[in-house]
């Protein structure tokens, strides 16, 4: 994720993502291109109601708030 989090627009229209396959007849690209779609859209859902998210940047992880600050997370 770039920026930690692209702010790029979810285009929920791209035809290369919809369509009325199956789950098991769609091919690894697509899957993965619609999983990033649905973190894209819960991330943005999370922010905008004010809750911080989880990333990693450069394998370290971090707590990244609404406000795009962010502040070293580890499990303890």
């Amino acid at each position: 994720m770039s920026e930690v989090t692209s702010n790029t627009e979810l285009n929920l229209q791209d035809s290369s993502i919809q369509s009325e396959k199956g789950f098991f007849d769609l091919t690894p690209d697509e899957i993965e291109k619609k999983a990033q779609i649905a973190v894209e859209k819960a991330v943005k859902r999370m922010r905008s109601k004010g809750i911080a998210t989880i990333t990693s940047v450069d394998g370290k992880m971090y707590q990244q708030h609404p406000d795009g600050r962010l502040e070293p997370y580890s499990i303890s």
